[in-house]
């Protein structure tokens, strides 16, 4: 799949503008999204800091997002995912904000940005949870060891007995 800073076929593509508007630090700011792909779902999570939306464009074509940041975020250091996967992109500092601009093969995908280079909550979750998988796992491998133990006994001392 390609995707990432620049791809020459975008030359003299039709744009669309939206604009969202999003709650930080109990302010509205404006984000600027200029893409000739479909643009859906757009949330953002204050919490993680993370822009989250949907692009979709005709098949065999090439898409690109080129979005505007608020400086009033401060100083960004973006992680961009791409259907669950790092993308790449460039971003430049500008006198409004920030300029993020990536490319992709058109379909549907799914977008997020992490604006802080946090890592992804899901992968968090992931590995905050892999200990008390682990343990549960565990503990179902021996009750399920001493079940078998004690029926297997448990039959051998009939067969002796009769």
């Amino acid at each position: 799949m390609e995707h990432g800073g620049s791809h020459p076929k975008l030359k003299n593509q039709d744009s669309t503008r939206t604009i969202n508007v999003i709650n930080y630090k109990g302010t509205g700011l404006k984000i600027f999204i200029f893409s000739n792909s479909t643009i859906t779902d757009f949330s953002y999570n204050e919490t993680g800091a993370v822009l989250s939306f949907n692009v979709e464009g005709r098949n065999k074509t090439y898409g690109y997002v080129n979005m505007i940041l608020p400086k009033d975020f401060g100083e960004i250091k973006p992680k961009i995912f791409f259907d669950g996967k790092e993308t790449e992109y460039t971003v430049n500092k500008t006198d409004i904000g920030y300029r993020i601009f990536f490319t992709y093969k058109h379909s549907k995908h799914n977008i997020k940005v992490y604006l802080f280079s946090q890592q992804p909550t899901e992968e968090k979750e992931n590995i905050t949870n892999y200990p008390l998988t682990l343990a549960i796992a565990s503990i179902a491998t021996v009750t399920l060891a001493t079940l078998i133990y004690y029926f297997s006994r448990k039959r051998a001392t009939k067969q002796k007995i009769k």
